[in-house]
């Protein structure tokens, strides 16, 4: 089902859907069309973590030397992008918002 709460993101961003309370979450994005490309596949794949996690992979993988974008407000999200070793596009968000801001006030 969609869900209701991210109702406002389907005109230009996902469509969110769940089928477990929000646990589970699927993102439709409208893509471009792959016309005669033989290598087709995935092109972006998103995990789900908690703030404390999310905060701490984002700065290990900066700390690494590793080329990662964000991190994005999306006002009710907070995402990170960045590519496997494969180059595959991967993103990493979290959805508590007010733990993010508490992490963002204690970094010096």
């Amino acid at each position: 089902e969609v869900m209701p709460e991210h109702l406002d993101w389907a005109e230009t961003g996902p469509v969110m859907m769940t089928n477990d309370g929000g646990k589970t979450m699927l993102a439709l994005f409208v893509g471009t069309g792959q016309q005669n490309q033989t290598d087709r596949g995935w092109r972006r794949l998103a995990f789900r973590a908690e703030p404390a996690a999310w905060w701490a992979f984002m700065h290990r993988y900066r700390e690494s030397g590793q080329a990662i974008e964000g991190p994005v407000d999306y006002q009710k999200a907070w995402s990170v992008y960045f590519d496997d070793p494969w180059g595959n596009r991967l993103e990493l968000t979290t959805y508590d918002c007010e733990a993010v801001a508490k992490l963002i006030k204690q970094e010096p």
